[in-house]
C-alpha cells in the first residue's frame, strides 16, 4: 500500500542519490523508505517500499505515485488537502462532509460512521417499512435505494411501527461500510424540527406523538399518570394523584369517571341504557328521581 503525504518543512538527512530537473528534485533514501519532491514551498512526500519514485534528467520530469494528470507535488498537495477547504451540509444543519466524500462515495469507496439523511419516500412497495432517502455524501441529490428501519421490536406480523414522514431527518449508518447499502438507525430534531414536549427540570414526561396530534403521554411525577388524547380532544386519564380513572369526549359534556367513592356517569343532554336485560341492583338503598314526569312502561310492571 502507498502512503502519500504533505509537508512544508522535512529536517531529516537524506543519505542517497538525487537526481535534479530544473526546479524540481527527486530524492531517495538508501533504506527505500521515501522520496521527495519539492515545489516552490511545497514537498510531496511517498513510501517507496511500495511504489518507488523515479528520477529523469534532461527534459523528462520526476514520476511518483500522484494522481493521474497531477504535476508532481502540488497536484499531491491538492489530492491530499486534508481537511478539504470546501464542506456542505443537510440544510437543516447537520455535521459536513467533504467534497472529496461525496465525489467518491459510490465509487467503490466506503463510508464508515453514521451521517444525517433526508427521508424521501416512505411508499415501499413491498410493504416492508422502507425508506428513500437523500444522504449528503452520496454524490448530487440522487435518492438511496430502499432502506431498512432500525425499530425496539420487529417480526413476522409484530413489533413496533413507527415509519418516519417524507422530510425527516433521521441518522443513518451502512452494512459493512457499503454506501449503497444503508440502514436508518434513529430519527433526529433539528432547528426547523422541534420536539412535542419540553424539559422543565424534573425530565418526568414521556410523549408519543403522531402527525395529526394524537398523544399517549406518561408522567413519572408523584401525582402523574397516563394521558391518551386524540387530535380531536377526546381523552382517557388515568390520574394516579387523585385515583381516578376518566374518559371524556372532545366536548367536555359527557364523560365516565371511576373512583373510590364510585362511578360518575355524567351528560348534559340524555343518557340511553339498552340491552335485552338490565337488572339493577343494591344491596341497600335504590333511589329514582325525575324532576319531571316518571314513567315505568312494560307488559307488565310488578312493584314490591
Amino acid at each position: 500500500m502507498c502512503y502519500e503525504t504533505e509537508e512544508r518543512h522535512r529536517d531529516e538527512t537524506v543519505r542517497d542519490a538525487t537526481a535534479s530537473t530544473g526546479d524540481r528534485t527527486a530524492t531517495a533514501e538508501a533504506d527505500d523508505r521515501t522520496a521527495t519532491a519539492p515545489t516552490g514551498d511545497r514537498t510531496a512526500t511517498v513510501r517507496t517500499a511500495d511504489c518507488p519514485a523515479t528520477a529523469r534528467t534532461a527534459d523528462d520530469t520526476a514520476t511518483t505515485a500522484f494522481p493521474p494528470g497531477d504535476d508532481g507535488a502540488s497536484a499531491t498537495a491538492d489530492a491530499m488537502e486534508s481537511p478539504p477547504a470546501n464542506r456542505s451540509a443537510l440544510d437543516s444543519g447537520g455535521p459536513a462532509v467533504s467534497e472529496r466524500e461525496r465525489q467518491y462515495v459510490g465509487r467503490g469507496a466506503t463510508a464508515t460512521g453514521v451521517t444525517p439523511a433526508v427521508v424521501t419516500d416512505n411508499e415501499d412497495p413491498e410493504g416492508m417499512g422502507r425508506v428513500k432517502l437523500r444522504i449528503p455524501r452520496r454524490e448530487g441529490d440522487d435518492e438511496s435505494d430502499w432502506a431498512r428501519i432500525a425499530v425496539p421490536m420487529a417480526g413476522g406480523d409484530r413489533g413496533t411501527y413507527f415509519l418516519p414522514e417524507v422530510g425527516d431527518e433521521v441518522l443513518v449508518a451502512f452494512d459493512a461500510s457499503d454506501p449503497g447499502e444503508p440502514y436508518v438507525v434513529g430519527a433526529l430534531w433539528n432547528g426547523e424540527d422541534a420536539p412535542p414536549a419540553a424539559n422543565e427540570g424534573s425530565n418526568d414526561v414521556r410523549l408519543i406523538k403522531s402527525r395529526s396530534g394524537h398523544e399517549i403521554e406518561l408522567d413519572d411525577a408523584s401525582d402523574g399518570g397516563l394521558r391518551i388524547e386524540t387530535a380531536g380532544g377526546h381523552t382517557v386519564v388515568l390520574d394516579d394523584g387523585g385515583g381516578t380513572v376518566t374518559v371524556e369526549d372532545g366536548n367536555g359534556t359527557n364523560s365516565v369517571t371511576f373512583e373510590s367513592g364510585g362511578l360518575t356517569l355524567s351528560s348534559s343532554t340524555a343518557v340511553s341504557v339498552e340491552a335485552p336485560q338490565i337488572d339493577i341492583t343494591s344491596d341497600g338503598n335504590l333511589t329514582v328521581e325525575a324532576g319531571g314526569v316518571l314513567t315505568l312502561n312494560g307488559t307488565l310492571v310488578t312493584i314490591n
